[in-house]
C-alpha cells in the first residue's frame, strides 16, 4: 500500500504530522513556560521594591519601640500606684489564672473592695445605716463568664470593675 503513495503525499502527511507535534508541543509546553516567567520577573521585580524598604521599615519599628518605651515609662506610675497587686491576699486580684480559681479569687478581691470601703467610710466619718454593698460573684455565675459578667472583659478592651456606689 505504501508503494501506491507517491512521494508527494508521503511528504504532506509528514510535514503536516511535524506541525501537529510543534503545535501542541508550543501551546503545551513553551507558551506557559513563557508566561510563567514573565510572572515571575514581575514578582521578583515586586519582591526587590519592597526589599529596598527595609531601612524605612527599621527606622519605622525603632520609633515605635521608642513611643512603647515612654508609654510605659508614662503608665509605670499610675500602674504603681492605682492597680491592685496580683496577689489576693493583699488585696489584690491576678486575672490570669483558670476560670474556677477566678471565681473563687474574685470572691476575696469583692470581699477586700468592700472591707477598704468600710474602712473609708469610717475614716471619712460618714454615718450610715446601711452603707453601699459592692456587688460580687456568686455561686451559680459560670466561671467562663467571670471575665465578662464582673470584669467586662471583652466589652471594654481590657478587664475593669465598675462599682455603682
Amino acid at each position: 500500500m505504501l508503494k501506491s503513495l507517491l512521494p508527494r503525499t508521503i511528504w504532506f502527511i509528514g510535514i503536516s504530522f511535524s506541525l501537529i507535534v510543534l503545535a501542541t508541543s508550543y501551546i503545551r509546553y513553551w507558551m506557559p513556560n513563557n508566561e510563567d516567567a514573565k510572572y515571575k520577573v514581575e514578582n521578583y521585580t515586586a519582591y526587590v521594591a519592597e526589599a529596598q524598604k527595609i531601612n524605612q521599615v527599621i527606622k519605622k519599628k525603632e520609633q515605635a519601640a521608642e513611643l512603647i518605651k515612654l508609654a510605659e515609662a508614662k503608665w509605670k506610675p499610675i500602674v504603681d500606684t492605682r492597680t491592685p497587686s496580683a496577689s489576693t491576699a493583699n488585696g489584690g486580684i491576678n486575672i490570669n489564672v483558670n476560670p474556677y480559681q477566678l471565681l473563687l479569687d474574685t470572691k476575696r478581691f469583692r470581699n477586700n473592695i468592700q472591707r477598704a470601703l468600710n474602712k473609708q467610710l469610717l475614716v471619712g466619718g460618714v454615718k450610715e445605716i446601711e452603707g453601699p454593698r459592692i456587688l460580687g460573684v456568686s455561686d451559680s455565675d459560670a466561671p467562663n463568664g467571670v471575665l465578662a459578667s464582673y470584669y467586662n472583659y471583652p466589652a471594654i478592651p481590657f478587664p475593669v470593675v465598675i462599682y455603682d456606689l
